[in-house]
């Protein structure tokens, strides 16, 4: 499956998207707006990022889409299984996340679903959450009605750690046989360098959280404006595997 990989950067506060059926959308009320003047339907509330559920089943431009918040630190994800992963970083200001082609990490493969998606992330979106009476996560895209975020459930592969807290203060010092990769993970971000003999080639570092046993790995945009996101795979037994399947044995310490 051939994925094409798009260039990003982060800034400190973006802004998400999505739409759902009509069976069960809600009207917004003009009249009904808190004090940041953002319109919500009545009886509802601005969301909060410790509101929203881990896992979601939405509907995105008429495509089943799961969006994952993980340990709800700002770094999200969609998702269709197999097809598309879009991953950003936000703040969550006011309960609404913009999703756009110059904040957002892109891997798809070739199918409709997946470029309409992709199509959508190059134009740039909105996305915006609400709670209502019944604690029910609400949301709508670019001004749209509401519908209703379904939870979503993930099996948890036994073999790959599915918390980022699993990580949080460790280095993982990994050999490919040709180079030396490290992989510093601290409370919310990451610091990575990749050096052959004492030479170091590569480095970076952004944002990371493990959502759906994949560890997701954001960079932040600096001089290198070609850097794209990145997915591996964190493994019980010390492991750490390309999204492309090849694993390196690591040493894990602590962080000092």
């Amino acid at each position: 499956m051939k994925y094409r990989f798009l260039a990003l950067l982060i800034s400190s506060a973006f802004m998400f998207a999505a739409c759902g059926d009509d069976s069960s959308s809600t009207s917004v009320d003009p009249s009904s707006e808190e004090s940041s003047s953002i319109a919500i339907p009545e009886g509802t509330r601005i969301a909060k990022l410790e509101d929203l559920l881990k896992n979601m089943e939405l509907k995105l431009f008429d495509q089943t889409v799961y969006l994952s918040t993980g340990r709800k630190q700002g770094l999200m994800a969609f998702r269709i299984p197999d097809e598309l992963w879009v991953v950003t970083y936000t703040d969550f200001a006011d309960g609404v996340v913009s999703i756009e082609k110059g904040n957002s990490g892109v891997q798809y493969s070739e199918t409709d679903a997946a470029k309409k998606i992709v199509e959508k992330v190059n134009e740039g979106f909105k996305m915006s959450f609400v709670v209502d009476a019944e604690d029910r996560i609400l949301y709508s895209v670019d001004g749209s009605d509401y519908s209703e975020a379904i939870k979503a459930s993930v099996a948890v592969q036994k073999d790959k750690l599915s918390k980022a807290d699993s990580i949080q203060n460790k280095i993982y010092e990994c050999s490919d046989g040709d180079s030396t990769k490290i992989f510093k993970f601290l409370d919310s971000s990451y610091a990575y360098e990749t050096s052959a003999g004492d030479n170091v080639v590569n480095k970076h570092e952004g944002h990371y959280d493990i959502q759906r046993s994949t560890l997701l790995m954001l960079p932040l945009r600096e001089e290198d404006a070609s850097l794209s996101m990145f997915i591996y795979s964190v493994g019980t037994d010390s492991t750490i595997t390309s999204q492309a399947g090849e694993s390196m044995d690591c040493t894990i310490k602590d962080v000092e």
